[in-house]
């Protein structure tokens, strides 16, 4: 009996041995599978996601970030910089981008890697000008609609003088403008391709604010690329499309024409022909800031030449004795805003606040009404336009002082532009500036010119400074 137990008791130990050793294979067996298939996953990753575009980046450094999800996969690549403002706009985009991907992604739930959903963004960084730097994304999502990919695009237009993005579709009348630009992209785009062979054409340039979101300028044009994969498989390259200022001029809004980008070039905005006498205006913005100022003022004094000086109302408590040295010697003081905002972005209540409170402090030291404000950044809009009664001195000459700080380069920028009767625009924030004014002054006096204030420059010329709209220099 007692061996018979024995016997039973050996068999079960046997059995459970068995199972132990069967278990531990099989665990082993599966670790190992599934080491294998990760293995497998992440080669197809890392052969799958190819940067898509290879260009040189002109902001910041390169960040690459790759998920393996559940449902999805992805690889992100952008730019991460020193403007914490720009960081966050990119930021912002990449996160809807991802976020409509991800929800779509989500509702396929599928789990095999070579069969998920794919994200993969890229970038292109492009200067479009002194101030606009754009950001251009290249996307691929693949898998969302059976095994196709689909190739789509964003842009960022980023002005980074104002520290803000430009978002272009706000400058088209809509809708009807909008019809017409479409118009002549597509005229365009069928002298590039051949279309016969594309019968989307209509389709994708079709005159709706998705397919135009992508655009971006330069300093001569209002461009769209359209992306090689949208015309058919017999596109390999993107078509990148470009309309110049002059020809659509008529179909932008006042604020993208007569804005400091200066972006149109039109015959009205020709120099007038001198009437009476060859004179310049020279005007100072941003101030006031008494180390600059009162060194610009002696040297002005000393060479028989007056200014417009175009002050900040929170900064006239700070410097007192400049707006004073203004005044006593014969300088015009005008208001350039209590704070720079963007009058397009505030209230029209906030925006008289800006104006009234700087006047009052300008007045409160020359017992002088004020006649001329200076728009921050020389910006407006037809609100802002029809809501100021004052004239809004823009400039036709453009010393970029506050870019350049060398006194020769300043010098070359004013002397290539400078014409009789021109507004020129300087900052009296800046050593460098008054530097350069030793530079440009002998010069345009050596010329022949007299340099004046605005309001004198307006007196010689017989004219009037237009209101609810920009006067960049004396034209009838």
């Amino acid at each position: 009996m007692i061996k018979e137990k024995k016997k039973i008791s050996t068999i079960v130990y046997k059995a459970i041995a068995v199972m132990v050793l069967v278990m531990v294979v099989s665990v082993g067996s599966l670790y190992g599978y599934q080491q294998y298939q990760l293995r497998k996953d992440q080669e197809f990753i890392e052969t799958l996601f190819v940067p898509l575009n290879t260009s040189e980046k002109s902001y910041g450094t390169k960040q690459i970030e790759t998920k393996n999800e559940p449902y999805y996969l992805s690889y992100v690549a952008y730019p991460k910089g020193e403007n914490d403002k720009l960081n966050q706009l990119i930021n912002s985009k990449l996160l809807e981008l991802q976020k409509e991907f991800v929800d779509k992604a989500s509702l396929k739930k599928i789990e095999q890697t070579q069969k998920k959903p794919i994200l993969q963004i890229d970038y292109d960084t492009i200067e479009a000008s002194d101030d606009v730097l754009v950001i251009h994304f290249e996307i691929r999502e693949t898998n969302l609609i059976g095994s196709q990919t689909d190739y789509k695009q964003a842009v960022i237009n980023f002005d980074q003088t104002a520290n803000q993005e430009l978002v272009i579709l706000d400058y088209l009348k809509q809708p009807a403008n909008l019809r017409q630009i479409s118009q002549l992209y597509i005229k365009q785009l069928k002298s590039q391709v051949n279309s016969s062979e594309y019968t989307n054409i209509q389709q994708i340039m079709a005159p709706v604010e998705e397919n135009y979101q992508p655009l971006y300028l330069n300093k001569d044009h209002l461009l769209l690329r359209i992306m090689p994969q949208k015309l058919g498989k017999n596109q390999t390259q993107p078509v990148l499309l470009e309309l110049d200022f002059e020809t659509i001029q008529s179909l932008l809004t006042i604020e993208f024409k007569d804005n400091r980008y200066q972006l149109i070039k039109v015959d009205e905005n020709k120099p007038p022909q001198v009437v009476k006498e060859k004179v310049v205006a020279l005007t100072f913005d941003d101030g006031p800031f008494t180390p600059v100022e009162l060194k610009i003022i002696d040297y002005l004094m000393s060479m028989n030449a007056k200014a417009t000086f175009f002050v900040l109302g929170n900064r006239i408590s700070t410097y007192p004795e400049s707006i004073e040295a203004m005044h006593k010697n014969g300088f015009e003081v005008a208001n350039h805003s209590y704070s720079h905002p963007d009058y397009t972005k505030i209230s029209l209540t906030a925006l008289d606040e800006q104006i009234n409170k700087t006047n009052a402090a300008i007045e409160a030291i020359t017992n002088q009404k004020v006649k001329f404000i200076r728009l921050p950044f020389g910006k407006t809009n037809a609100r802002v336009s029809a809501h100021i009664d004052y004239p809004m001195i823009n400039w036709s000459i453009d010393s970029e002082d506050w870019r350049l700080r060398n006194p020769q380069d300043i010098y070359n920028k004013v002397m290539k532009q400078v014409h009789p009767g021109g507004i020129i625009l300087m900052h009296s924030l800046y050593n460098t500036t008054y530097e350069s004014l030793k530079l440009i002054v002998p010069k345009l006096i050596n010329d022949g010119y007299r340099i004046v204030s605005v309001s004198e420059l307006y007196d010689i010329y017989g004219i009037e400074p237009k209101l609810h709209e920009l006067n960049f220099y004396p034209k009838r």
